[in-house]
Formats: structure tokens, C-alpha cells, sequence
């Protein structure tokens, strides 16, 4: 089997199964049933981003409720939450029209205006890189009318490239306390699943956890 990224199952899966340990806080190996969802989600041809973006919207709305759980949470529980990602994700570059009935220029526009306003919320740290990001925001709204979704993302993909750099540079200096952090929080989560886990979805994890600590916004279309 191979899905559209050519990426080989056998890779795909331990990608998923290991983020998904690292955002649940358990080493736990996925189950039969999960193992069913990962497989569903590679047969059908969604990239790791989409199932990663899945696994974080399930967590950051665990997050944002008021009532703390000790509940441990499998890949069934978050199979929905891919899922949305995975519809949204599918519609890029047909020129159809979102469920909402929004056209793609107006989604690319709302997209855009909700991580702006976002931006204003984050650390005050990054103000100067906010700023930066902002403007290219919204060189990119100005244009939502001649993109596709699949063009726009791609456009803000190489925005979060941009702000992640800038961020990690400020880390170095300015935010060293939280850097230092981080790296002791991600280590020790991957030395608690007792395998090894590829740079790249450690990357992820760690830019992710990063910018929950520091309020910075998700630089994506599918929020």
C-alpha cells in the first residue's frame, strides 16, 4: 500500500502512532481498532499533515475545557477530528463550495482574518514577528480571489516555515528559559515511549508545544 505522499505504511503508521503518544502523554501501542483508523486514513490518501492537524484540534478542544480529566484518550476518540480535517483538506483546488457555503476566496479570506486576530493574542515577544507574519497574511488575502485552497495553504505552509525560524531564533536568546523547557519536557516524553521516534514528528511536537506556551496561532486554513 501506498497513499499519495508515497509514503510506505509501515513509516505512515509509526509517524501517527508516535505523535499520538507524545500529545497523550502515554506510550501506549495503538490497538487493532485504532490500527483500523490509521489504515482507513492512509487508504483514503490523507497525508500525515491532515492526520496530525486531526490529533491536535482533539487535544486543543480537550484543552480549552474547564473540567481537567485523567481520562486516557485513544485514536477511536480523535477518528471524527481527522475526519473533519480530511473533508476540509479534500475540497482544495476543486473550485466547490465549503458546507458552509462559503465560496474558496471567502474561506481563504475568513481563514486568514482568524489567525490575524489570533496574532494579537500571542506572547509579547513575538510582537515584532507578528507584525511580519501579518503582513504576509495578508499579501496573501489580497490575492484569495485568483488562489486555490490548495495554492493558499501552500502559501501560509511556507509563512509558518518563516515564523517558526524567527521563533526558534528568539528561543535561543530572549526566551532561553522556555526553550530550555521544552526540550527537557520533549525529551523526556520521547525517552517514555521506548522507541525511536523520526525527527520530523518530534519537530512537530515541539513546535507545537511551543506555541501553546507562547499563544502563537496555528498557521493553517484548517484551524
Amino acid at each position: 500500500m501506498c497513499n499519495k505522499e508515497n509514503t510506505p505504511f509501515e513509516e505512515y503508521f509509526d509517524k501517527v502512532e508516535c505523535y499520538f503518544a507524545l500529545k497523550r502523554d502515554k506510550a501506549l501501542l495503538l490497538s487493532p481498532e485504532e490500527f483500523a483508523v490509521v489504515e482507513r486514513f492512509y487508504e483514503e490518501g490523507a497525508p500525515l499533515k491532515v492526520v496530525f492537524r486531526g490529533i491536535d484540534r482533539f487535544f486543543e478542544k480537550k484543552k480549552k475545557r474547564k473540567r481537567k480529566s485523567a481520562r486516557i484518550y485513544f485514536l477511536t476518540h480523535v477518528e471524527d477530528y481527522i475526519g473533519e480535517v480530511w473533508e476540509e483538506y479534500k475540497r482544495k483546488g476543486t473550485g466547490s463550495y465549503l458546507v458552509s457555503g462559503e465560496s474558496e476566496a471567502d474561506f481563504i479570506t475568513s481563514g486568514i482574518d482568524q489567525i490575524i486576530s489570533s496574532l494579537s493574542k500571542c506572547h509579547p515577544a513575538l510582537s515584532e514577528i507578528a507584525k511580519e507574519v501579518e503582513e504576509k497574511l495578508l499579501s496573501v488575502k489580497s490575492k484569495s480571489n485568483e488562489l486555490t485552497l490548495e495554492d493558499a495553504e501552500r502559501e501560509l505552509d511556507t509563512i509558518l516555515e518563516f515564523a517558526t525560524k524567527r521563533i526558534f531564533d528568539i528561543l535561543n536568546n530572549d526566551l532561553s528559559d522556555v526553550k530550555d523547557e521544552v526540550d527537557a519536557e520533549v525529551e523526556s516524553l520521547v525517552n517514555s515511549l521506548g522507541k525511536d521516534v523520526k525527527p520530523d514528528v518530534v519537530d512537530r511536537f515541539k513546535t507545537q508545544i511551543i506555541f501553546e506556551k507562547l499563544n502563537f496561532p496555528n498557521i493553517t486554513l484548517f484551524g
